[in-house]
């Protein structure tokens, strides 16, 4: 039963898995995983302690439920503040049609906040470096749910308004990194893990909203209105050869000044093919293109990660502690 067959009479948990399906599909699932596993290992290969493999434990099953959470409370945020354009613009949704109200997001939005909550205290057991990164989170959280308390002022300055909601990637990310590291604080240079997981939130958040010619629509903000449509995929191609970089210099930090460069190799090669949907997409900006270009940011993040996880394991090893 698709959204279209759904009446407010429906069961509600039809109308709600509907309204996951269309604005938080179940297959970001693999993606939020691959970020929550590299940060996890990064984490725990950083933040010092005895020389070794590193160690998976059953209790970083929690970590991960805390990190989905938060990325679901992300979704719940947007949809409340996006609520009066979508249903000018989007008026089919699930949430604009009435199956699902934002008072339904509003309780899965506390849930959601309980449940970081729980995995924080359970992960942590008392108040430490888990938790008070939880906090950070929180609070730019919050100010992101209430438009940093000046939402119209912002509202007229697109790139500003952009980036400081994308700050709460890099730390939301560096969370996940101190799971990794328990009760150790991660090293100051653990903030080149933040800054690119910022330059692929900028890049896919441009990618997203950079439209062809025939997608523009009046009312609805892009980049490609703002910058012009082969501007915006050249700044996305810029965004992408700066988490390159930034990936490097993670890796630096992970296998210190005798990385390998087969792993430059390995960044070197999936920037060349990431690169190549901003650039079709600035030769002949249309619909079509725009899909692979969204498509090349999605799986450079994930390649980019998954090279991290896998520069850890080379590196050092890992064991499981069952």
């Amino acid at each position: 039963m698709g959204p279209s067959d759904l009446s407010p009479e429906s069961p509600f948990a039809r109308r709600f898995l509907a309204w996951m399906r269309e604005r938080f599909p179940p297959a970001r699932t693999v993606l939020f995983l691959v970020i929550y596993l590299a940060a996890l290992l990064y984490g725990r290969a950083v933040a010092g302690g005895a020389p070794g493999p590193v160690v998976l434990r059953p209790l970083d099953l929690l970590g991960f439920v805390g990190a989905w959470f938060f990325f679901f409370m992300l979704r719940v945020i947007d949809e409340h503040k996006d609520y009066a354009e979508d249903c000018v613009d989007y008026p089919e949704r699930v949430l604009q049609r009435g199956l699902v109200t934002l008072g339904h997001l509003k309780v899965a939005g506390v849930i959601a906040g309980a449940a970081q909550l729980a995995a924080v205290v359970g992960l942590d057991g008392r108040p430490g470096p888990i938790t008070f990164a939880w906090l950070v989170v929180v609070g730019w959280t919050v100010l992101i749910a209430f438009e940093f308390f000046c939402g119209r002022w912002l509202g007229r300055h697109v790139v500003l308004y952009a980036a400081l909601h994308l700050v709460v990637m890099p730390i939301g990310v560096l969370w996940m990194a101190q799971i990794g590291a328990g009760e150790r604080w991660l090293p100051s240079a653990a903030l080149l893990f933040g800054a690119l997981a910022y330059l692929f939130g900028a890049s896919f958040e441009v990618a997203r909203k950079t439209l062809g010619p025939e997608e523009e629509r009046e009312g609805v903000a892009s980049y490609s209105q703002v910058m012009g449509p082969r501007a915006a995929a050249v700044v996305v191609g810029v965004l992408l050869v700066g988490a390159a970089a930034a990936q490097v210099a993670v890796l630096r930090t992970v296998l210190g000044s005798e990385c390998a460069c087969t792993w430059y190799g390995l960044v070197a090669g999936a920037l060349s093919l990431e690169l190549v949907g901003p650039l079709r997409f600035a030769a002949a900006p249309t619909a079509g293109r725009r899909k692979l270009n969204q498509a090349a940011v999605s799986l450079a993040m994930i390649a980019s990660y998954l090279i991290i996880g896998a520069a850890v394991i080379a590196g050092r090893g890992v064991t499981l502690a069952l």
